[in-house]
């Protein structure tokens, strides 16, 4: 039986020698379903948690993710999670006034964010 090592729980990236994986791996070039569970678990708990610091510190995690070559090449591949991104970092910085999200919008897309 082929059991991935990625959990709910998991928040980091593995190496997972399950066969889902190594297709993944194979067919992208990296490990497309564990970046993608990693920021799924992060966004179900940043759903769960209350205040904004906290929401802020686990943002910086989430963010952070797309810094990486498996997370860069996620976006590269997923239009739709891109604009995402974009969208949710862009509004942050011009309705919240977080100016860390200008900051990982310009680390993540090496552009300037726009201004509103």
């Amino acid at each position: 039986m082929d059991i991935c090592d990625f959990t709910d729980e998991t928040t980091d990236m593995i190496d997972c020698m399950c066969l889902t994986c190594q297709r993944y791996i194979r067919d992208y070039g990296y490990n497309r379903k564990g970046i993608c569970k990693i920021l799924s678990n992060l966004l179900r708990i940043c759903d769960k948690i209350k205040g904004t610091k906290q929401k802020c510190a686990l943002s910086e995690i989430i963010f952070s993710k797309f810094v990486t070559s498996e997370g860069q090449k996620l976006l590269e591949d997923n239009a739709h999670l891109r604009g995402i991104t974009k969208q949710k970092l862009i509004h942050f910085y011009n309705i919240g006034g977080h100016f860390h999200c200008y900051l990982w919008y310009r680390r993540i897309f090496n552009e300037r964010i726009p201004i509103l």
